[in-house]
């Protein structure tokens, strides 16, 4: 009996003294890798408390970067933001991590070290289309499917109506496949695809197809015409237009090395987006324009490409911008003496805030007004109530700046007035 106690007692000993020391050792760091466009996730072997100040690129595509930002302090997954870097897809590189990092559970330092960040960043579909020799709702009918990756992958795996398809192509693509249709009377077909690149990063996509149903791009525009150069600040406004609408559209483009964040205010009739020009943007020598954009809608449809070919204008961050005075016209009427007219120089700094519309009233509406008239767009008097007038002159500002001509201070229309 006693014996037996003694063996219990030995092993509670040992089992406080294994539990105790799970944290015993340092941290380090498990795995390191880009997982977005300025993000990189590193998972430690403990929770950790650390700032963005524990790090600094020495390789790759963080050289000499700092983080702006860090999430996950008091985890093991901590995940840094870089403001300054764009990661192209495959990025990789190396942090240096210093020792003022530390364990949550002891507070045990971080043995400074240099990791390597590899590629986590997942596969996608960049582009893709499907066609087909017949209808759907004949047997035999050819469906052929052609896309490509924003990344090389290995080769991917395909299913077309529950069935696995065969593959053509390699690295990024294009990709091929072909299935041939079994029975009479599909509507429409499920199509699977799975993507594996170098570094074991998966992805899934799945969409469908049905006769018709692929949406199209009826027109690209800008708002940049007039040769000349586009300075830091300034700003081009694309407007996408599909030939149907399409409520909830997600629209794949890029602009001088930019993503561009797309919106629409009428229900998917046209689509809106904005490039400024920063001061690390890449300069440019002649005009560049909007190129192998896509749109897909909101069951999984993707458009073919299409181009925009109407920026006349190209990036130059070595240009200022000139800031020119807006000269407004008053009339100053007095009782019985003749008309005196005054000129005034005024700059309007009109900031619009709210959707302005036919009804509104208030200090925005008069702002609007005085900015209509200083670009010789209004001619009623500043009474802080939107009416007709105010509206037509509206209209005549979103014609000028190739915005759709709705009478209403949208998003885009702000945007452009708040300049």
């Amino acid at each position: 009996m006693k014996k037996a106690y003694l063996y219990i007692l030995s092993f509670s000993i040992l089992l406080f003294s294994v539990t105790s020391t799970a944290y015993a050792s340092n941290p380090t760091v498990i795995k390191a890798m880009v997982t977005g466009q300025n993000t990189i996730l590193i998972v430690f072997s403990e929770p950790v408390r650390t700032t963005a100040g524990d790090y600094i690129g020495v390789g790759g595509a963080v050289m000499n970067k700092s983080p702006s930002s860090v999430s996950g302090s008091g985890t093991s997954n901590v995940t840094l933001t870089f403001d300054s870097v764009t990661f192209i897809t495959g990025a990789k590189g190396s942090l240096s991590i210093s020792s003022s990092l530390k364990g949550v559970k002891d507070n045990k330092q971080f043995i400074p070290t240099t990791v390597l960040v590899d590629d986590g960043q997942i596969p996608t579909v960049n582009s893709l289309s499907v066609s087909t020799s017949g209808t759907l709702t004949t047997r035999n009918s050819v469906i052929s499917l052609v896309f490509s990756t924003n990344k090389n992958v290995l080769t991917p795996t395909v299913t077309i109506a529950n069935s696995p398809v065969q593959i053509s192509g390699q690295g990024s693509g294009p990709f091929s496949a072909q299935y041939t249709l079994t029975q009479d009377g599909a509507s429409s077909m499920p199509i699977t695809i799975t993507l594996t690149d170098d570094a074991q990063n998966t992805s899934k996509i799945t969409t469908g197809f049905s006769i018709g149903t692929l949406p199209v791009i009826a027109s690209i525009t800008s708002n940049a015409q007039g040769n000349g150069p586009l300075g830091v600040g300034e700003s081009i406004i694309f407007t996408l237009t599909p030939v149907s609408a399409s409520p909830g559209a997600s629209i794949r483009a890029t602009y001088n090395g930019d993503i561009l964040s797309w919106k629409t205010d009428n229900g998917g009739r046209t689509y809106y987006a904005l490039y400024t020009v920063r001061s690390d943007s890449v300069n440019q020598s002649f005009p560049l324009q909007l190129t192998d954009v896509r749109l897909t809608d909101q069951v999984g449809n993707m458009s073919g490409s299409a181009n925009g070919t109407d920026v006349e204008k190209f990036v130059d961050t070595n240009y200022i911008a000139k800031k020119k005075e807006v000269v407004v016209l008053k009339e100053k009427v007095e009782p019985v003496v003749p008309v005196k007219k005054a000129v005034e120089s005024v700059i309007i700094k009109g900031k619009f805030t709210k959707t302005l519309k036919k009804g509104s009233s208030g200090t925005e509406v008069k702002d609007l007004q005085k900015k209509l008239t200083s670009l010789a767009l209004y001619k009623g008097p500043i009474t802080g109530s939107f009416g007709s007038e105010t509206e037509s002159a509206l209209k005549k500002f979103q014609a000028k700046n190739k915005l759709e001509q709705t009478g209403e201070t949208g998003p885009l229309t702000r945007n452009v007035l708040n300049k």
